[in-house]
């Protein structure tokens, strides 16, 4: 198999095993770089919830277990991957057995629990890699092309976006890094901008809202638990999100989960939903979600409808309901997709689209 990239972190009440944990890597695997880390103490918490991807306060049981002092990371490069079945904590999935078993006898070493992390998998190390050094695998073995040189710098740093982030071109960089997303609509402007005159959010299609807001370092902009309108600072602005995730009833689960399977990369360096799915998702969207269609989605539709050639529809068909009703339909009994109610009851449902036909 290909060599990968992996890294291993030792948290502050492991860190007395730092060195027998380096004399053993150093026989397992080619060791890259090491670095010890501190992030800020009032933004600990914060950044732990971030790394692992749920909320963690301030004085959690993990960060009581792990310490909340500086810590160690070691990268290393697996030369000989072995994948095989291991009982994770999200069941028993294929990971790098190398990596994991490796993981597993330190984390005995520390008496154990979670006193060691590591990643499992190359998704997960250009996560971790992104969150920790604002850059993927390749970018890293590009600053570091060499085995380690027994040197291990300290930094005072906190994750990637703590602080805000400098443009939507390094967010979505990092998104791209770190989870599955799409954009699922007015993206033309992006990401110059992120807002048009008619529609001001960014509405992403995720897998994980909670795991992407906390990517994002999004704050709540209302109370309500089913809203997920999200405020973010970008180049010192609040920029709004919208994180539609995967069965939340905006659309029909297996559809969102096809949008993000068949996503593709946009040349401006983010994901959008590939045409078909872009085209009838805009439509859903604004005869599902609008007590009407807007105007400016007349000329959009109609121009993509155009240069995709699909037969069956044009300017007439939006503006007969039954003719919509029956398009739409057809559309989503051949793809076996429903109509769906949104769990955020902030979407409006227009129930008179169903009452035509």
């Amino acid at each position: 198999m290909v060599p990968e990239l992996h890294l291993f972190i030792i948290w502050e009440h492991a860190v007395p095993l730092v060195q027998s944990i380096m004399m053993d890597l150093l026989t397992k695997f080619t060791v890259k770089k090491a670095f010890q880390i501190y992030w800020t103490p009032a933004l600990f918490a914060d950044n732990l919830s971030r790394f692992y991807g749920q909320n963690l306060p301030s004085g959690s049981e993990k960060e009581q277990h792990c310490g909340r002092g500086a810590f160690f990371c070691i990268i290393v490069m697996d030369e000989h991957p072995v994948y095989a079945p291991r009982q994770t904590s999200k069941g028993t999935l294929p990971v790098n057995a190398n990596v994991f078993d490796a993981k597993a006898q330190y984390r005995q070493w520390a008496g154990g629990g979670h006193r060691i992390h590591a990643t499992n998998t190359p998704k997960e190390c250009n996560r971790d890699l992104t969150l920790l050094f604002g850059c993927d695998p390749d970018t890293f073995i590009q600053y570091y092309p060499g085995a380690w040189d027994g040197h291990c710098p300290v930094l005072h740093q906190d994750l990637l976006g703590t602080h805000g982030w400098q443009d939507l071109s390094q967010l979505f960089s990092a998104l791209r890094s770190t989870t599955d997303y799409v954009v699922l609509r007015n993206f033309e402007c992006l990401p110059d901008t992120y807002h048009t005159a008619l529609h001001g959010d960014i509405d992403l299609l995720v897998r994980d809202s909670v795991d992407v807001a906390l990517l994002l370092n999004g704050k709540k902009v209302f109370p309500e638990p089913y809203r997920i309108h999200y405020q973010v600072h970008v180049g010192g602005q609040p920029v709004y999100f919208d994180f539609r995730h995967v069965g939340d009833g905006y659309m029909d689960e297996v559809w969102e989960r096809d949008i993000l399977k068949r996503r593709t990369l946009s040349p401006k360096g983010f994901f959008t939903p590939e045409p078909k799915d872009y085209f009838y998702s805009l439509l859903y969207h604004a005869s599902v979600h609008k007590p009407s269609i807007a105007p400016d989605y007349f000329a959009r539709l109609s121009a993509i409808a155009e240069r995709m050639e699909i037969t069956g529809f044009s300017p007439s068909t939006m503006m007969d309901p039954y003719s919509l009703k029956h398009f739409m339909d057809t559309y989503m009994q051949q793809e076996g997709y429903r109509y769906t109610v949104p769990r955020d009851l902030s979407v409006f449902f227009n129930q008179s689209f169903f009452e035509k036909g």
